[in-house]
Parts: C-alpha cells; sequence; structure tokens
C-alpha cells in the first residue's frame, strides 16, 4: 500500500520512454514496440477522481466538488481509449477482491484517518456548506484532464476523504464498456495479481502505488505510474505520443549492488528521513538486532505472496455456479464470499467510508437491517455459528460492530417482507423509471429507520432537497447527513442484489424460491451513476423527471403507515435484527445529538398494543411493518 518516497528516491534510475503513438504506422519517432500494460485497477480509480477534482471550479465546497460516479466512470472508459488509441496493449486490469488479514490495521488506520479528515472539516464548516446555485454547468472530463498530473488541487477542495464508491463506479462502467472482457475482481490484492500476470508473461504495470516495484517482476518486468504518463503534440506529422519514465525494477537492484529492491524498501519504510545512499548502505549490511530480523521477514512476506491459495479459494466458490460467475462484484462483496468459503468463525466488513455529520449516529445505521439480511442469506448454509462484523464510525471512533446471523426461517421470513415492501412501493409508483423507483424506494427506508428508532425526522425542504439534489443557498449537516444515510441504504441494496445473484447462480440454490424471488424484486436496480447523480446531471437527464409532491407523499404514506399490531402478530414473533447487534465499545452519539436524544421519551403503548407487544420484539424491523402495507 505504499513505501514513502520510494518512486522519488528511484526516479532517476527511470528510462524516459515513448510508449505509443496515436497516428498508424509512425516511423518518425522511436519506439520499443507495442507496450502490454497490466493495470492496477483501484490506482486508476483514485488516480481518475484525484485528477478530475484538480479541475473543479475553486469557488465550489469541498463536497460539491467531488467528481460524480458517473462522471469517473465515462474518464476511466476515456483514459483506456486514450492508451488503446496509442496502441498500447491492456492485457488485464485487475481489482481487489480479497485482502489478507495482514491488512487490518493498515485499514483500520486509513478509516481513522479519514474520520479526522471528516472531523477537521466539519469543525471548520460547522454552519453548514455555502452552495453553488442549481443551474451550474455540466462538468465534462476531457483526455488533457486526465493526463495532466502538473495542475494541484485547490486548497479549498482537499477537506474531504474521497467519495466512498468510487471503485465500484468505474467497475460499473467497465462492466458496461468493450473492456468488460479483460477486468478481473481478483480473489487476492490487485497488485500481487498485477505482478504475477508481469512476471509471467512480461509486460508494464500501470499503477501509483510503490509496493510493485518491490514485487518479484521477473527480467522483464517493468513499472509506470499514472502521475508521470504524459500527453505530447509533436509537429512529426501531426503525431500524438504517450511518454512516460519506466522503471525496471531487476536492473535498479543490480545498479544499486542489491539483490531486489525489498530490503531498501524496508530500509525506507523504518526511517522516512533517510537518504537513497544511507538506505542502500543499510540494506548492505546485517540487521540490528533479531526482532529487526523478524520484522523484515513479516515485511518480504507481503510482497512474496502466492497467490494460489486464493486462486484455489475462488475456484472452490466458482465451481458452484458452472458457467454463472457473476465477475462484475464489488470488491467488499467479493471478499465477504471469499470469507464466507473459509473457516473462520467471524467475518470482517469494512464499510466504506461515507461523508456524514460526525457528531450524529453514523449514516450507515439507517441501512443495518439490510446489510444483515444479506450476511444471513449468505452465510445461512455455513457451519457452526458464524457472525459478522461491521468496522465503521462510532462517535468519533472507528469500532467494530458484531451480530449473528439470523436462523434459516427468519431469513425467509425477512426475505419475503422486503421484497413484499418492494412490491407494494412499485405498486403505487406503476409508470415511473427504475431510477426513480429506487430513489424513492431507498428515501422510504431512510424514513422508516428515522421512525423506528424514535428520532426526529428531518425537515421536509432537508428531504426534498436530498430527493431532487436542488442545493442552492446553505447545504446543512443535517442534509449532509440524510443524503449519506440515503447512500447507505442504496450501496446496501446493491450489496444484497450481488450476493443474492452468487446465491442463485450456485447449484444449491436449486428450490430456495425466497432467493430468487428476492432476487427478482432487485433486477432492475441501476448502477451507482444513476443513482447517485450530481446536481448537474440529475437536473439535465429526464429519467430523473420526479413529481416532487407525489414522491414525498408516498415517502410519507409508506413511513407514517400505522399497521395493526394483530395483524403482526398473526405472522409470528416479528424478528428485529437490531436487537441482535452487540455493540462492543463506544458511543452511539455524542455531543448536540447526544443531548437530544436523551430528552426525548417514548409514546405510551395502548393497552391493546401492550397485549401484543410480549409477543414481539420491542424495536420492529422496518421489514416488518412496512410490508404490511
Amino acid at each position: 500500500m505504499g513505501i514513502t518516497h520510494l518512486i522519488s528516491h528511484l526516479s532517476p534510475y527511470a528510462t524516459e520512454t515513448i510508449l505509443g503513438c496515436s497516428t498508424a504506422n509512425c516511423t518518425s519517432h522511436k519506439t520499443p514496440g507495442p507496450i502490454t500494460v497490466i493495470i492496477d485497477g483501484p490506482a486508476l480509480a483514485y488516480h481518475i477522481y484525484h485528477r478530475l477534482l484538480t479541475y473543479k471550479a475553486p469557488t465550489l465546497n469541498a463536497l460539491e466538488a467531488q467528481p460524480s460516479y458517473g462522471e469517473l466512470g465515462k474518464s476511466a472508459v476515456l483514459y483506456l481509449d486514450e492508451l488503446s488509441r496509442h496502441k498500447i496493449i491492456i492485457e488485464n486490469i485487475f481489482f481487489d477482491g480479497f485482502l489478507p488479514p495482514t491488512k487490518r490495521i493498515i485499514r483500520l488506520s486509513r478509516l481513522e484517518s479519514s474520520l479526522k479528515q471528516l472531523v477537521k472539516f466539519n469543525s471548520t464548516h460547522s454552519n453548514g456548506l455555502s452552495t453553488q446555485e442549481d443551474d451550474h454547468d455540466l462538468f465534462v472530463p476531457t483526455v488533457s484532464m486526465l493526463f495532466d498530473s502538473s495542475r494541484p488541487t485547490p486548497s479549498g477542495l482537499r477537506g474531504l476523504p474521497a467519495s466512498p464508491f468510487l471503485v465500484p463506479a468505474v467497475i460499473d462502467a467497465l462492466v458496461a464498456s468493450r473492456y468488460a472482457g479483460i477486468f478481473d475482481i481478483a480473489p487476492g490484492e490487485a497488485d500481487a495479481f498485477c505482478a504475477s500476470a508481469v512476471r509471467t508473461s512480461g509486460g508494464t504495470v500501470l499503477t501509483s502505488d510503490s509496493d510493485l516495484l518491490v514485487y518479484n517482476l521477473g527480467q522483464q518486468g517493468r513499472v509506470a505510474f499514472f502521475s508521470r504518463l504524459e500527453l505530447h503534440d509533436l509537429d512529426v506529422n501531426g503525431c500524438h505520443i504517450l511518454k512516460s519514465g519506466i522503471l525496471t525494477p531487476i536492473e535498479i537492484a543490480k545498479r544499486l549492488d542489491l539483490p531486489d529492491l525489498t530490503r531498501l524498501a524496508f530500509e525506507l519504510q523504518l526511517d522516512t528521513s533517510v537518504t537513497l545512499h544511507a538506505a542502500v548502505q543499510r540494506a548492505k549490511k546485517p540487521h540490528k538486532g533479531v526482532q529487526e530480523a523478524f520484522d523484515f521477514v513479516a515485511f518480504s512476506a507481503d510482497y512474496k505472496e502466492d497467490i494460489v491459495p486464493f486462486i484455489s479459494s475462488w475456484t472452490a466458490f466458482t465451481s458452484l455456479k458452472g458457467d454463472q460467475v457473476p465477475f462484475n462484484l464489488d470488491p467488499r462483496v467479493s471478499e465477504l464470499i471469499l470469507q464466507s468459503r473459509s473457516p473462520a468463525s467471524k467475518l470482517h466488513m469494512y464499510l466504506p467510508f461515507l461523508i456524514d455529520d460526525p457528531p450524529r449516529v453514523s449514516a450507515w445505521e439507517a441501512s443495518s437491517d439490510l446489510r444483515w439480511l444479506a450476511y444471513s442469506l449468505l452465510l445461512k448454509d455455513s457451519h457452526g455459528t458464524r457472525s459478522i462484523c461491521e468496522f465503521g464510525r462510532k462517535g468519533f471512533r472507528i469500532m467494530p460492530r458484531s451480530a449473528s446471523v439470523l436462523e434459516h426461517s427468519q431469513c425467509r421470513i425477512d426475505a419475503k417482507r422486503f421484497k413484499d415492501l418492494v412490491d407494494a412501493v412499485r405498486e403505487r409508483l406503476p409508470n415511473v423509471t427504475s431510477f426513480a423507483f429506487w430513489r424513492i424506494f431507498a428515501m422510504i427506508l431512510v424514513m422508516s429507520w428515522y421512525k423506528t428508532s424514535e428520532r426526529n425526522l428531518p425537515l421536509h425542504d432537508t428531504i426534498t432537497k436530498t430527493l431532487f439534489r436542488t442545493s442552492s443557498g446553505k447545504t446543512s449537516w443535517e442534509a449532509i447527513q440524510l443524503s449519506a444515510q440515503y447512500q447507505g441504504v442504496i450501496y446496501s441494496i446493491r450489496m444484497m442484489k450481488q450476493i443474492l445473484g452468487c446465491l442463485a447462480a450456485s447449484k444449491t440454490a436449486k428450490g430456495k424460491t425466497h432467493i430468487v424471488q428476492l432476487l427478482g424484486v432487485l433486477e432492475d436496480l441501476p448502477p451507482l451513476s444513476a443513482l447517485l447523480p450530481s446536481n448537474a446531471e440529475f437536473g439535465r437527464d429526464s429519467q430523473y423527471l420526479l413529481d416532487a409532491h407525489s414522491a414525498v407523499g408516498i415517502i410519507k404514506e409508506f413511513t407514517y403507515w400505522k399497521g395493526s399490531l394483530d395483524e403482526l402478530a398473526e405472522v409470528g414473533e416479528v424478528s428485529s435484527i437490531n436487537s441482535q447487534v452487540v455493540t462492543q465499545t463506544g458511543d452511539e452519539e455524542v455531543g448536540v445529538v447526544k443531548k437530544r436524544k436523551k430528552s426525548r421519551t417514548r409514546k405510551k403503548r395502548s393497552e391493546k398494543e401492550a397485549s401484543v407487544a410480549n409477543s414481539v420484539e420491542k424495536k420492529n424491523n422496518l421489514y416488518s411493518i412496512l410490508a404490511q402495507t
């Protein structure tokens, strides 16, 4: 995941190379012949994100300046098209599909870093964010933007973590492009698979990660970095060339009189202020002690990772599904599936970092029921007791949260309730597009969470602004929180669809009608770029046209529906996924929100409700309530 200063120290050893020319059959400049590249997928996604961010108007606030998922997807395809136009052969694009337990500390550290960044931003903008007028121009990415790494990001746009779903958004775009056949969600770390591909067949890894210089890339393996690729217009024949400094790790190691670059990278990690010369000298000497020697063994193990166990694990899973393997899984869903086929008793889920309001409860809470149901459906065939541990924000800390899976019978009940709820809302919205339907449905779930958890509902104006992407004037932190909750619901539904897709394709899914039926109602779930558009995209695309009055009316209809507890009792004991959650530590809410919660009192139940309440959980699952409509 990167060695500080390794790239800058080794840059003088790079060979400036013309990777390709856009002119057909050009002989005007010397090129090494067709260049074959293996692309680090996550690095591509983040490179695109940061390039687009630098071209956003500095008058925007950091939140509205973030590139939309539509912009990210289109730009990723545009970038690959430009490589192809310069006669560069794209062999593979790998995305992470599983990160080993040794990366857990790093993952938690990154979540903590994102949280600190958000808390600082929240403190600096405690009164909300000033926003642009609704009719600002649609942002149109260009090739020159994507290859210009010299342009700095305006200081006012650097205050927030990157968008939470940028990698899945790029994957969505690749699935729908001509590159669908050459990208893979690897059953391991993307960089390890990139290194293995180059070591086996030769070529150049295109990445932003200095770790690729430490892997064994074989005799011909080379590395190029996204930030070093440059487009040049030449007068000769009107040529457009693509240049970059190329690093060949094995040649650099020979020039430094080292067997490889592993020990050098280790020394640079131990002391980030050391010069290259000093680090090389240290790399040639024995370790200072036993502990350092052990640390080096652990460090170097990450770069000698054998991908065969991961491939075997993936094969063991995909063998259950014949030729219907859904290769376009999101990385975190892929990771869950691979974990579910392992003997581990507890699975880990690192939730993407949502940009919400830190003093309030995590925005992910509004969609926890969806995820626990999805987890339980995935693990219901696992042997032994299984549980899920989610890592996410809790107050001002990143904390674990564990829950046991539901019983088989309860999975079927909750799956049916969710399906019935989708069908009920769809019956009330017979003539809207799938984009409009799922936006309204997601907001219904968010509002229902507010009701069932006995929290003050957001203001009407906040709901409409979130649903209809209007943001002129000022954006409050209440609106930011609601938007994050809505995003969390959308992504949790997406997770459920992908998990159900894997289960339905499995040979063992025969006869499990609740899985197939539930998947059926999710089939028309649009990609992230459609469900989470920018304000400008929403305002200019007819597929998003909604009658605001009718939409909000339907949301209220389902949110405030008062069902009969007698009817619920007839169904049987109501499940409460929330009640099974065991929170290990930390405050759920802090500051002003916590004070508000303390001052809130529960409404007294009527005698009729109390007589039935003994047979149900204290907190009714939102599916149990709403699916009765």
